[in-house]
């Protein structure tokens, strides 16, 4: 058994939740991402906003292993439910959930890790012990008195300063940035030479600027961008966007043509928002992800502070 590394500023652990891996494969399991990135010491250290492992055990059961992660226990709902209740947050909880969330991701990548599936249902409401004893129908869109954790790591990576760029689709479709829908358009489409190279940090920035929407509209910021389609539909609504008849003189050209043609798509933010908020949604949703802001200028937007 062996205990992650704790964070200074880590709650402290009252209850937890065990997960148990399949054992069908346990090789693959050692060898691939998720045994790692939940397992690894030097991967999984904690934080105040990452709903992270408190230990790992591994128990010998006759000829079969198994594998329990023990991950801390964030006693509430998932944002997803809460928003389905609600519909639409009010800015000040907004700036409550994403203050949070942005300093979860902050310690992430400053540590290199890119997280790959932000979205409202890993975002963990979590009540302090003084308010446990409180019903969740106490709460309402003008009282929000949780602390959001962020959750679920499976398709996390520690990225290599020296090879930073990504090619393989990864992530929620929903939440994905538009380079990386061009990337599962042309992967699906088997048009290798059209995928191009990405930065999954950017990608957790369109995917946490399609939360924030989200929760301040009740609906994603682009219009044919939805849940629930098959994967043909999805490649027949992604082709509006990244089709071609022919190819293109230049890759900054092919840019220009797909983000324009994505701008007209876009959702357009509730102009009764303040102006901080949507400029947090501009910095986030900037579709070339050059102009997309890192999370340390997220944070210190005027939004949060």
């Amino acid at each position: 058994m062996r205990s992650v590394q704790n964070h200074p500023n880590i709650i402290g652990l009252r209850d937890y939740f065990v997960e148990k891996i399949s054992t069908k494969s346990i090789e693959s399991i050692r060898s691939g991402a998720y045994y790692e990135n939940y397992i690894d010491d030097n991967f999984v250290e904690k934080h105040n906003g990452v709903d992270g492992d408190k230990e790992d055990e591994e128990e010998e059961m006759g000829p079969f292993r198994n594998y329990f992660i023990v991950m801390e226990y964030a006693n509430s709902q998932s944002l997803d439910r809460y928003l389905k209740r609600y519909r639409v947050l009010n800015e000040t909880i907004v700036k409550k959930i994403f203050t949070n969330v942005c300093d979860a991701l902050t310690f992430l990548h400053r540590k290199r890790i890119a997280h790959r599936d932000i979205k409202i249902s890993n975002l963990l409401l979590h009540r302090s012990v003084s308010d446990e004893h409180r019903s969740n129908d106490v709460w309402n869109n003008n009282e929000f008195n949780f602390v959001v954790k962020l959750c679920d790591f499976g398709l996390s990576v520690k990225i290599n300063p020296e090879f930073e760029d990504s090619l393989k689709p990864i992530g929620t479709y929903m939440y994905m940035a538009p380079e990386i829908l061009r990337s599962y358009y042309f992967y699906n489409l088997k048009q290798i030479d059209m995928i191009a190279m990405y930065c999954p940090f950017k990608g957790d920035i369109w995917a946490l600027g399609v939360t924030v929407f989200l929760s301040l509209h009740g609906f994603y910021p682009m219009k044919t961008i939805s849940g629930g389609h098959s994967r043909s539909k999805k490649l027949k609504s992604l082709s509006e966007f990244f089709h071609i008849d022919e190819p293109f003189k230049s890759e900054s050209e092919y840019l220009r043509v797909y983000s324009e043609r994505i701008r007209k798509n876009l959702n357009q933010p509730n102009p009764r928002l303040s102006e901080s908020s949507r400029n947090l949604l501009r910095s986030t949703l900037a579709i070339d992800p050059r102009y997309r802001s890192d999370i340390e200028k997220i944070r210190a937007l005027p939004f949060f502070n």
